[in-house]
């Protein structure tokens, strides 16, 4: 038995397919925090999508952001700074750690952080807290991938979950 589908039903089939792909969106950062025991410092990668970034922004400070684009301002890149600074935070030994944004840079629709805590000497016990993009999405997600020496540890942070504790073995 053969079965015959036309040339329209393959298109409407096509076109409702193409419909919930981009109807269907995932709220997702990925964070890689590495503790660099030679330069007693936390390196953190941090990876958003450009345009949830730019909304955060805009809805954050009531105006038009141009990150990633030609148009982009210094003022632009500072609030970015600002944003993450409060957003993200680092607990090392029960002590709040200073944040330092490192550098930016874009890659297609991505848009990638580095941020820097330095002076951090054999941890025992970190908190990472990252509530980055979640006051815009109730279902944004921002996993993270922590490596402390051979230690590695993957954590998904949520809207009812904004940080992890880690206990590193010595």
């Amino acid at each position: 038995m053969k079965i015959f589908i036309s040339w329209k039903s393959l298109v409407f089939v096509g076109i409702i397919l193409s419909f919930f792909s981009f109807t269907h969106k995932f709220y997702v950062s990925v964070n890689q925090v590495e503790w660099n025991e030679k330069k007693s410092q936390m390196e953190i990668t941090s990876r958003y999508f450009l345009d949830d970034m730019n909304r955060a922004l805009e809805k954050k400070h009531q105006r038009v952001f141009y990150l990633g684009d030609k148009k982009e301002s210094a003022e632009d890149v500072k609030l970015l700074i600002d944003y993450l600074l409060e957003n993200n935070q680092i607990i090392v030994n029960q002590k709040k750690m200073p944040l330092q944004f490192h550098l930016k840079e874009v890659e297609d629709d991505v848009l990638i952080c580095y941020l820097l805590v330095k002076n951090v000497n054999k941890p025992k016990k970190i908190t990472i807290k990252n509530a980055t993009l979640m006051e815009l999405e109730p279902d944004q997600q921002n996993i993270l991938h922590v490596k402390f020496g051979n230690q590695k540890f993957t954590e998904l942070l949520v809207n009812s979950k904004k940080e992890k504790e880690f206990v590193l073995k010595n």
